[in-house]
C-alpha cells in the first residue's frame, strides 16, 4: 500500500497554529512580534560571514594603501605641501635601509684586508 501524492504532502501531525496567520484579525503587538521573529529568521538565513569579513578586509586594506600613497608617493601641484616633512624622512629612511653608511663600509673593508 503506498501514500497517494496528497498523502506524501500531508503531515501527520496537526499544526498548533494556521500558518500563514490572517493578519486583518491579529493585533498590532502580535503583528510586530510576527514580523520582529521574520526579520531575525531572514538576518540569520541570508548571513555571510565569510563574505562581510573578505569586504571588511578589503576595504581597510584599500584606505590604507589610499593613505600611505596619499601621504609618501602621490605627485603634489606645489613644491612643498604639509607632508613634506615626512616625504623627505621617508626617502632618507628607504635610502639609510638600502646602503651602508661610510663607517660601516671602511669596517668591512678593514676586515676584509685583515
Amino acid at each position: 500500500m503506498l501514500p497517494t501524492p496528497a498523502q506524501l504532502y500531508q503531515s501527520i501531525f496537526k499544526a498548533r497554529k494556521p500558518w500563514p496567520p490572517d493578519f486583518s484579525k491579529l493585533t498590532p503587538k502580535h503583528k510586530f512580534s510576527l514580523e520582529r521573529r521574520f526579520r531575525r529568521r531572514m538576518k540569520l538565513k541570508f548571513a555571510r560571514p565569510r563574505l562581510h569579513q573578505a569586504v571588511k578586509i578589503g576595504q581597510w586594506s584599500t584606505a590604507a594603501f589610499v593613505l600611505v600613497y596619499g601621504i609618501f608617493y602621490m605627485p603634489s601641484t606645489t613644491d612643498t605641501n604639509i607632508f613634506t616633512p615626512v616625504r623627505t624622512w621617508a626617502k632618507e629612511f628607504q635610502q639609510s635601509i638600502w646602503s651602508t653608511s661610510p663607517a660601516k663600509k671602511t669596517e668591512t673593508r678593514y676586515q676584509k684586508e685583515v
